[in-house]
């Protein structure tokens, strides 16, 4: 068990790096990506990279917007 099981998600991963091919790309690890179901994922432009052999912490927080209140149209003119 590790000290900060109780605080959240825990993913250990065997990421097997011997068997990645070298003429296919550089990097070895994961692309972790956190968002809404309803969205096209893009896990190259808005992911975080996760090296191998690392502990890494990834911390996210919840922001919710509330709408203001809709101008009448009589307001506008």
């Amino acid at each position: 068990m590790w000290p900060y099981d109780c605080l959240g998600l825990t993913l250990i991963a065997n990421i097997q790096q011997h068997q990645y091919v070298t003429e296919v790309g550089t990097t070895a690890g994961l692309i972790v990506l956190v968002q809404p179901q309803n969205m096209m994922p893009f896990p190259e432009d808005r992911g975080k990279l996760v090296s191998p052999g690392y502990q890494t912490e990834i911390a996210i927080t919840q922001v919710l917007f509330e709408a203001a209140r809709p101008v009448s149209p009589s307001r506008l003119r």
